[in-house]
Formats: C-alpha cells, sequence, structure tokens
C-alpha cells in the first residue's frame, strides 16, 4: 500500500468489491456484455488501477471521455478497435487518430458521427486516407453498427494472425538457414598444394545451391555444384536433401 503518512486525505480503492458488483450484474444480466466507463480518471477512482482490475475480469470494452484518457488506455494495452466521434472539441477525431498512429498503426478506427459529408468538411475522405477506418452515421441502427464492428475487428484480427504467423516462417527460415551453413565446406581449404575459396551467399533467406570438395586421392578430388530448380523453402529441402547425400557417401567405404 502507498505511503499516506504525507497526505491530509485519500482514498482505498476496494478493488475486490469492484469485482463483486461486476459479478453481480452479470448474474442478473448475463445475455449482456458489459462496457466499464472509466472517464474522469475511473470518477476519481484512478483510471489505470481500475482499468487494470476490470482487464482481469474479462472486460472487452472501455469507454472513456476525452481523447486524452483514450490515449492512456491505447497505450497501456492492446485493444481490437477504437469506436471515436470526430467532433471532440480542440482535437477532432482524425487528429486523435493520427496521434495514436504514432505508436499504433493499423488498430481500426470506428467514427460514429452525426456530421454528413460534403464539401466543406470532406468527412469521407478524411476516413478514406486511413486504411484502417470506417464510418457510420449516428443513427446507424444496431444491426449496422454492430456489423461494422465486427467487420473491423475480424479485418484487424486476420491482419495480426497474418503478422503473427509471418513472423514464425521467418523464424523458421533462419533456423534452416544455419543448418544449411553447416553443411557447406569451409569458405578455403588447402589440400596437397590445391587451394580452393568458395562463397555461397543465399539471394533470400535459404537458397537452393551447393557446392562441396571431396578429395579422391593425393592428386586428385572431386568439386560438387549444384543449383536446385525452383525458390524458397521446396528448393532449400531439396539442396539439404543431396548435401546429406553426399556427406554420407564421402564417409562411406569405397
Amino acid at each position: 500500500m502507498q505511503d499516506t503518512s504525507l497526505y491530509r486525505a485519500w482514498a482505498e480503492i476496494d478493488t475486490d468489491a469492484m469485482k463483486h458488483n461486476l459479478a453481480v450484474v452479470r448474474r442478473v444480466l448475463p445475455e449482456h456484455r458489459q462496457m466499464a466507463i472509466v472517464k474522469a480518471e475511473a470518477y476519481g477512482h484512478g483510471l489505470e488501477g481500475v482499468a487494470k482490475a476490470l482487464d482481469d475480469e474479462d472486460i472487452e470494452f472501455f469507454g472513456v471521455a476525452t481523447p486524452a484518457e483514450a490515449l492512456v488506455e491505447l497505450k497501456a494495452k492492446a485493444y481490437d478497435v477504437v469506436l471515436s466521434d470526430v467532433m471532440m472539441g480542440v482535437v477532432d477525431g482524425f487528429m486523435f487518430r493520427d496521434t495514436v498512429r504514432g505508436f499504433n498503426e493499423n488498430i481500426p478506427f470506428v467514427f460514429l458521427t452525426a456530421l454528413v459529408n460534403s464539401p466543406s468538411n470532406n468527412l469521407l475522405e478524411k476516413v478514406a486516407a486511413d486504411r484502417y477506418s470506417y464510418y457510420a452515421p449516428k443513427n446507424s441502427r444496431r444491426d449496422y453498427l454492430l456489423g461494422r464492428l465486427r467487420q473491423a475487428i475480424a479485418s484487424y484480427r486476420s491482419e495480426r494472425e497474418a503478422e503473427t504467423l509471418k513472423n514464425q516462417v521467418e523464424a523458421d527460415l533462419r533456423i534452416a538457414s544455419r543448418v544449411q551453413h553447416a553443411l557447406m565446406p569451409p569458405h578455403t581449404q588447402y589440400w596437397d598444394g590445391i587451394f580452393y575459396g568458395g562463397l555461397w551467399r543465399p539471394h533470400s533467406i535459404v537458397s537452393g545451391d551447393l557446392f562441396c570438395w571431396y578429395p579422391l586421392t593425393d592428386h586428385s578430388a572431386v568439386v560438387v555444384f549444384g543449383d536446385i530448380a525452383g525458390h524458397g523453402m521446396p528448393a532449400a529441402l531439396a539442396m539439404t536433401a543431396v548435401m546429406a547425400h553426399l556427406k554420407e557417401q564421402e564417409h562411406s567405404e569405397g
């Protein structure tokens, strides 16, 4: 607990009581999902602590009153979508979006506004300027607005999953590249008056190209060069199989 000896007054927030109240609401309204309104520093209870406590209870939606409060939350945890007005005083919705883009490039924005597109405000042009932004009139039917939100969330999650998969594939390719490097002979080698030098450098992370050097007698050797047709992992797998076979032949009798 924080040292309160320097303060004339303080507030102690019982997060267990808050969680109990949430559980009561869920029992009374089991078919409904809840949004936690945490504006004005969670009504003086402390935005960061209250949001963390409710996040532990699987609250999916948080509501705030100002862009500044939204920025605190968006920097603190990952969200799937931002539902925002356009007219918000000094900072409008598009300025708010631009600020968010400084630390989150692709979280979707759904602008819910009473504004109607016109030459004076270029509303739809400003929405379309960002590929992850959507628009819904404030008088939208509930099913229309929910459809917009689901569309934005589904697209965002699919892109995140694709990015995760891409990173995993790249990590696997880097491991495969290290295996291929381990199969290659030394870059330089001197043997009985014969010197060779070679450099194997894949065009991408892995390669279908190969070369080997195998001494046969005191005065002869075999140099093998290969180029597997194709690119990427299929060619790399074929290259690895060929190299493994050649090494097996090198160490076999005869």
